[in-house]
Formats: structure tokens, sequence, C-alpha cells
């Protein structure tokens, strides 16, 4: 039979985030304690603090990863940086960080059951509309985002450590605490939603809830130990089915405002400007823009 028990405690980074607040929540559920790597500067709006551990530190910084990992039976590394102008940040903290996690495990915590790596769909490449990509197909991502996502795979992969590790490549997630399902109901409830013109992309969606019922099995079962799986739905759907489910969902009918692709690089632009003055990311970073219109 599968080992069904998580070995605790399990250290999450990326716990203030979407995802990693519901990783949080269903560790809890399942009585296993947690620790969280927060920065002194997280907003823990989504974490019981008064259930977990904090330990604060950042993935770029070593010795705070040496002392998080003390004690630690199981990580659930889900820390990433999505979206950023500085293109080298995307390898510091994706690759760099994921590798330097691994080695403070190998350093610190000599109990480790199970390292669970939490990776990106877009680290394979863009799936087209005529076939989907699976987990032995030839990785060829095109934006730095999956570019450092497969970066931070390999080093696991490459350091090969004596623990346990899994790999899983989720597809775009959504579900409750989701900041840009929320942007896109609010678009939905103005009653107009912004599209680029021409074909609808394609995207691989996963559902939360779906998406941490998967990373719990990958941290349990043994079948799973130096695997790589995809998670998403069976069946990509485009932007367009997306707005039109919001739109369903809200009981509203909606106008579609079609954007010339050619605009686009001066709309991500303006948006960075915006972003920089406002000191916010910039939600339209060219990198990422370029990933979304695969």
């Amino acid at each position: 039979m599968p080992e069904t028990t998580i070995k605790g405690p399990v250290l999450v980074t990326g716990g203030t985030g979407f995802l990693g607040s519901h990783m949080v929540d269903a560790l809890l559920e399942q009585g296993v304690a947690v620790r969280c790597l927060v920065r002194k500067t997280s907003n823990l709006r989504w974490l019981p603090e008064d259930k977990i551990e904090l330990a604060y530190g950042e993935i770029t910084d070593r010795a705070s990863l040496d002392r998080a990992m003390v004690g630690i039976k199981s990580v659930v590394h889900s820390a990433a940086i999505t979206m950023t102008e500085d293109h080298d940040e995307y390898y510091r903290v994706n690759e760099t960080g994921t590798k330097d996690l691994v080695k403070a495990a190998m350093n610190h915590a000599p109990d480790l059951d199970r390292f669970l790596l939490v990776s990106s769909l877009t680290a394979a490449g863009p799936t087209s509309r005529d076939y989907a990509r699976t987990e032995e197909d030839r990785e060829e991502p095109t934006s730095l985002y999956g570019k450092s996502k497969l970066a931070g795979e390999r080093a696991l992969q490459k350091i090969n450590p004596p623990f346990d590790w899994t790999i899983v490549r989720p597809g775009a997630i959504y579900g409750p605490r989701d900041p840009a399902l929320m942007k896109l109901y609010g678009m939905v409830e103005k009653g107009s939603v912004v599209r680029v013109r021409g074909p609808s992309q394609l995207v691989s969606l996963i559902h939360v809830s779906d998406l941490v019922e998967g990373l719990i099995e990958a941290l349990t079962n043994p079948i799973a130990v130096g695997k790589l799986y995809h998670q998403a739905h069976p069946e990509p759907i485009t932007w367009d089915d997306v707005a039109d489910y919001c739109a369903e969902a809200l009981g509203k009918r909606t106008t579609k405002i079609s954007v010339p692709r050619t605009l686009l690089p001066a709309v991500a632009k303006g948006a960075g400007l915006w972003a920089s003055i406002n000191r916010r990311q910039n939600p339209l970073a060219k990198d990422r823009l370029d990933d979304l219109l695969q």
C-alpha cells in the first residue's frame, strides 16, 4: 500500500501566495506541522499565524534557508518570481534559489523525506491547438520565466540529492484568492473584457483545489519519487472561454474589446511605467506577455 502520511514538519516556501496558502491549509487539515519561509514585509493575510511556525528569510538568502531547514522532514517549494523587468532575477530566484534550498536541505535536514518542487507548464513550452505536450516531450520554453523554471528543475535533478524528490508542472492556476481571476471578474462585472484580436490563445488551467490534491499525492505516494508530472485539466481552453465562464457565473453580458497585437508592446510599456511610478509589478511585463500570447 502507498504511504499516506506526510512527514512533518513541512517547510513551505511561497506560503503567503495564492497556491502556497492553500497548500498550508491542506497540510494543517491533515494534522501536519507547518513552517513557512516568509519575508519580514510579507502580507500574512491568508496564513493562520497561530497554527504555523514562521521562518523569516528569503529564497535568495542562503543563511535564512539554512536556518529554516533545521528539523524539517518534507519541503514544498512553491516560491517563484513570475513577473519582473529584471531578467536576471528570474534566474536568481527560480534557478539559484531552488539550488540553494536543495543544498540547505542536504546540509541541515538529515531526516528529510521528500522535496516537492512546484514548477510550471511554461517550463515545457507552449501547447499547440493540435497537440498537448507531455512529460516525455523535449522542453521548449519561450519565455525567461519558463526557461528559469526549467533551469530550477534541472538544478534539482543535477544535484541528485540523497532524499526523495518530485517535480510537478501545473497549468495556469485559478480559484479562491487568485488576484488575476478577481481582476477578470472585475472587468466582467463592468460589462467589458479586453482581448487580443485574432484567434484566442489556448491556456491549460487547473483549479487550486485539484492542484493541491495532486501535490499532497506527490508528497505521499512512493510512485512519484524521482518523477516529473504535468498537472492540468485534460482539455485546454481559450481565454475567450474563460471570460465567458466568468460572465455566466456572474449572470452578466459582456462586450469583448479587441486590441490589435501590434499595439500590445506600447500597452506593456505604458503598464511598465505605471508600475514603476507606483512601485508595483508590471502586470504586462514583456516576457510574460509573450508567454501568454503563445
